[in-house]
């Protein structure tokens, strides 16, 4: 198929968590055509943060959704350093905000390796390999430093620049195409 295709996948919220196995792999049925990139959002829109509690990958027994503050975490990063200055050197950020200056939901393209597309075909499977640079969570555009910053747990400025920093964690890695 010559042109532009275009898939949108509709209220489809995808949970990646990486102490689990079967959550760091997902299917979708994908149109019939030859794609160069993909698109998502990392993080959840203003319309369900502001629908409440609900099912599959937004339930609340996911522990991504703030009770206090009534909205969802984006994304969640947990740890211990030696550099966080708090009780047991644990560091804990958990990344929200979708209204106004605070808003952290961020639109990330994905472009995929030179020479590679994904050529969906009737009847075969197709797969994108995304790799994720957990460091960058820390480095450009904003220098984050554990020692002086190992919690953000609200929405606001350092919320803000720790998103900016990780929409750029992705890459594709490899397109395979069965």
């Amino acid at each position: 198929m010559r042109g532009k295709a275009v898939f949108w996948e509709p209220e489809n919220f995808h949970l990646i968590d990486e102490s689990n196995a079967d959550a760091l792999h997902f299917s979708f049925a994908l149109g019939a055509g030859e794609y160069n990139s993909l698109q998502f959002m990392l993080g959840v829109d203003s319309v369900h943060n502001v629908s409440g509690a609900q099912t599959g990958a937004l339930d609340p027994l996911n522990d991504m959704f703030w009770t206090w503050n009534s909205g969802y975490v984006m994304a969640k990063l947990e740890g211990h350093s030696p550099q966080a200055n708090v009780v047991n050197n644990k560091f804990e950020f958990h990344i929200g905000g979708f209204a106004g200056e605070n808003n952290v939901l961020k639109n990330i393209t994905l472009h995929f390796p030179a020479g590679k597309s994904l050529n969906i075909q009737e009847g075969k499977t197709s797969e994108i390999i995304i790799e994720a640079d957990i460091d960058a969570w820390w480095q450009q555009p904003n220098d984050i430093k554990i020692a002086a910053h190992p919690v953000c747990s609200s929405p606001g400025p350092l919320a803000k620049k720790i998103a900016d920093n990780y929409s750029k964690m992705f890459i594709v890695k490899n397109i395979v195409n069965n």
